[in-house]
């Protein structure tokens, strides 16, 4: 069948209950919608004919995407959606609705798992996959193409007679290794960057699904953890490098280092087949040591996120974070002794959260040799303990009812802390001049440099942040 996977531009700034500030969120960058992109390798694989398009990569307004649309003359749209961006890609699915006659509409993404039901409501919605899509999505478009009983098809949701099916629900994907690679080669390659990556062309890969920790603010915290085989994550990988030029990857896994044994395998690997790439990881402070360090910068690894979240130890008991401030330290500075570049998150507005944590963390941030660091609002998502603790202080579902009406939407209030959005904003943004306005970041930054690009990039964040 002939199938758009469509990932439209939206004004995220505008979005309340959003984590980012204004100056962070428009100054972001272009990042592959990884979701979209492994749906149209599976797709590719089962023998599609498919476009896809990235509104915000190809700065292609709706009336672009439409007209694009029409001319490849699509039978169904695809779209990821997610909650706190929920209505606003409703009225750009009912946007093309209304204009490509008799397409079918398939949605998916995390929030199809939680409001599947309230999701299907929006008559402008044919079809939603939950849970993984991979194989879902497959069996779905041929049973829609061969007029196949929808009902034995697991982990999917649409409408019979006015009522909403959802079938039986379709276990996790157990072998990794069976899905295709991302469909790299219907996007636009060299349009991707995040705001501090320093190689073109860039790319997003995902090595393994899932994570062990307990986390409360996480959705990602699914209590196991599935990998991809060292030869099928270095193949990606050289894939990457040889046949989309790609000179950067970001590994989006929620927790790359949480197995030592398998990081320096993948690490050796690459060693092994002589692959000339740069990349970038996430990790705890907890789960990394030197001899992990050591093979993962001989492999290319240059930048490590940490999430590091408070500098408050109550405070990281609390989220359920569980490390400690001597960890922190030590991780930080064992990353800069081999030469990585070291990334800081950190969170205002956790439980228990005072000015007085708030002032630790900062300060915690100030004292370690961090190259980047960034602070965000706890978002309180649907999925994540956080928001079952508020949900039950609240006595009601806000996200369900957002759902169903927009006319529900409101800044949620967070679970056992009293600051508002406007001393958050006011700390964060304190806390970003403070950070990168020393002169010691400033000579860090200006030395990191690669490109005229990169420089501008810098600049346009910077007088963002002051003036708004």
């Amino acid at each position: 069948m002939k199938i758009a996977l469509i990932y439209p531009a939206m004004g995220v700034v505008s979005v309340v209950n959003q984590p980012n500030i204004k100056a962070v969120a428009d100054n972001y960058g272009i990042y592959p919608n990884m979701s979209l992109s492994y749906v149209a390798g599976a797709l590719q694989k089962a023998g599609h004919d498919l476009i896809f398009l990235d509104a915000m990569a190809s700065k292609l307004s709706l009336n672009d995407l439409v007209t694009k649309v029409q001319s490849f003359k699509a039978e169904i749209l695809m779209f990821s959606i997610t909650t706190y961006l929920f209505h606003q890609s409703i009225e750009i699915i009912k946007y093309f609705k209304e204009r490509c006659k008799n397409v079918i509409i398939i949605v998916g993404g995390a929030h199809l798992g939680i409001f599947p039901k309230e999701t299907l409501t929006q008559k402008c919605i044919d079809f939603g996959i939950i849970g993984e899509a991979e194989e879902a999505v497959v069996e779905l478009i041929d049973s829609i193409e061969n007029k196949k009983p929808l009902i034995e098809i697991k982990g999917i949701c649409y409408r019979k007679n006015k009522k909403i099916i959802i079938t039986k629900k379709r276990d996790k994907i157990k072998d990794l290794d069976t899905i295709a690679f991302p469909a790299r080669n219907l996007l636009p390659m060299e349009r991707y960057y995040s705001f501090i990556s320093k190689f073109k062309n860039y790319t997003i890969l995902m090595s393994s699904r899932g994570c062990t920790f307990q986390c409360i603010f996480c959705e990602q915290r699914t209590g196991d953890i599935r990998y991809r085989s060292k030869k099928n994550v270095v193949d990606e990988i050289e894939e990457c490098y040889n046949k989309y030029h790609v000179k950067e990857i970001d590994i989006f896994d929620p927790l790359f280092t949480i197995n030592k044994k398998r990081v320096i395998e993948i690490c050796k690997e690459i060693q092994k087949r002589n692959i000339n790439i740069a990349w970038s990881c996430r990790s705890r402070v907890d789960t990394i040591d030197e001899e992990m360090l050591v093979e993962m910068k001989k492999a290319g690894c240059y930048r490590i996120y940490f999430g590091i979240e408070s500098g408050d130890e109550i405070i990281l008991k609390k989220i359920k974070k569980f490390t400690k401030i001597s960890q922190i330290k030590k991780a930080i500075h064992l990353t800069k002794k081999h030469k990585i570049l070291a990334f800081g998150y950190f969170m205002f507005g956790n439980p228990g959260e005072t000015k007085s944590t708030i002032e630790n963390t900062i300060n915690l941030s100030l004292s370690l040799p961090l190259d980047y660091a960034q602070y965000n609002r706890v978002s309180t998502l649907p999925g994540t303990v956080l928001y079952e603790n508020l949900k039950n202080t609240l006595g009601e579902d806000y996200w369900k009812k957002y759902v169903k009406d927009k006319k529900f939407e409101r800044a949620l209030p967070r679970f056992d802390c009293n600051l508002s959005d406007e001393i958050l904003n006011k700390y964060i943004k304190k806390a970003y001049m403070k950070f990168y306005f020393r002169p010691i970041q400033v000579f860090r930054i200006i030395k990191s440099i690669n490109s005229i690009k990169e420089f501008v990039r810098y600049v346009k964040a910077g007088i963002s942040m002051i003036i708004n």
